[in-house]
């Protein structure tokens, strides 16, 4: 391996390793509750879709930032809700770092209220960029139907790999 390839590698630990010592209350937001938002719900009209952009934090595994996906519906019966794809078990200790540096730690999107995801960034001090795309409506109920999508049992997981297949990635793509 060469030393560009190790000094990766052992950021990539530095990052797992903070990850894990932070623990999974202070990683994340708060998942919605139970009826909080109906899966699926889908209005006449298509939602807004808004990605939010977090910038980095005090902790090491901040230091790259974060982002999600939000789906903002006109019905007030149907909170606005984001899809976050950066959540693990954080509790799993030596095997997630492992995982990780494997690329085989599995992680998954969670939809989480936009109150819950915008407040828990702000707390934290980081901060926080929210933007509305320009969609046609079309364009607004294909995102729509592949967020709901990814959060059922066969979509919802994948093997994070810091540099292709992650939390921003999935937003990108």
């Amino acid at each position: 391996m060469t030393p560009r390839g190790w000094a990766a590698l052992a950021g990539a630990c530095v990052v797992v390793a903070g990850l894990w010592a932070a623990g999974r209350a202070d990683a994340q937001p708060a998942h919605l509750a139970p009826g909080e938002t109906s899966r699926g719900a889908i209005e006449a009209e298509p939602p807004t879709v808004e990605v939010l952009t977090f910038g980095v934090g005090d902790r090491i595994f901040e230091k790259f930032g974060h982002a999600a996906l939000c789906l903002r519906y006109r019905d007030p019966l149907h909170p606005a809700v984001c899809f976050n794809y950066g959540v693990t078990d954080f509790d799993a200790g030596p095997a997630m770092i492992w995982d990780f540096l494997r690329s085989r730690q599995k992680f998954w999107v969670e939809p989480t209220s936009f109150r819950s995801m915008f407040s828990f960034y702000q707390r934290e001090d980081r901060d926080i960029w929210q933007q509305t795309l320009s969609l046609t409506g079309d364009q607004a109920r294909a995102i729509e139907a592949k967020l709901w999508s990814d959060i059922e049992e066969k979509h919802r997981y994948y093997n994070y790999d810091h540099f292709f297949d992650n939390c921003a990635t999935r937003v990108r793509d």
